[in-house]
């Protein structure tokens, strides 16, 4: 049975048109590579710290943001790592509109919607989600585990999410990947602009790895290394 490491984060949430949630997919047997590529990555920009699509600016990309895009994309762990996330435009977000409490929940189904439609029947999953406070929610990722295990039961999927649970972005290399990835999709699908070159220079260095005119596109479901849902209510 197939296991998978899955890190999730988030991007651009109100008041910006779209939200963006989703994460990183890797196959257990290549974690270590993974990780290995990771450790290289860090022995050459040791000084980089945490790194987060915020923090890209300046008149272009540093290398540390390239070289990371070129472990996800090209380098030797690259066929361990996929990607997938969910756009959500306001309209369809009704939570926007509530209170804390309706908000987390909002938070938490659009993790369920995305995940639930993307994990595969008879396979395995450790699920990390980027840690956030929720003092009106009661065990949210416990919560989540619960209603995704339920939820490929009654489809008759029957994966199974042995662990879910938070994590510091700050000493999980994946999250922080994650993070970028989604912060690029997000300014793409925002159709933000900016005075510095950092920002749209790295959106189009990763659109030119996946050999698309930009990130503001709503794959197909079977696309491989980066799966971008558009989520459309069926009562629309």
């Amino acid at each position: 049975m197939t296991t998978f490491h899955v890190f999730c984060d988030e991007s651009h949430l109100s008041p910006h048109t779209y939200r963006i949630q989703g994460g990183i997919w890797v196959r257990s047997e290549g974690l270590r590579e993974v990780r290995q590529a990771f450790t290289e990555l860090r022995a050459r920009h040791p000084k980089a710290g945490e790194l987060r699509w915020g923090k890209v600016d300046g008149r272009e990309p540093w290398r540390v943001y390239l070289d990371l895009m070129d472990l996800f994309f090209s380098g030797p762990a690259a066929k361990h790592l996929s990607f997938k996330c969910i756009v959500v435009h306001s309209e369809d977000d009704r939570s926007r509109n509530g209170d804390k409490h309706e908000r987390d929940l909002g938070f938490y189904k659009a993790y369920w919607t995305l995940l639930s439609h993307r994990l595969l029947a008879n396979c395995t999953y450790h699920i990390r989600l980027d840690q956030r406070s929720s003092p009106r929610l009661k065990d949210p990722e416990g919560q989540l585990q619960e209603r995704l295990n339920n939820t490929g039961y009654n489809k008759g999927s029957y994966w199974d999410v042995l662990t879910c649970r938070g994590e510091c972005s700050k000493r999980e290399d994946l999250l922080q990947l994650a993070d970028v990835l989604l912060g690029a999709i997000g300014w793409a699908w925002n159709g933000r602009r900016s005075t510095c070159g950092a920002k749209p220079g790295l959106e189009r260095y990763i659109a030119d790895k996946l050999r698309w005119k930009d990130l503001a596109r709503d794959t197909a479901m079977n696309s491989a290394k980066a799966n971008i849902w558009k989520y459309t209510p069926k009562t629309r």
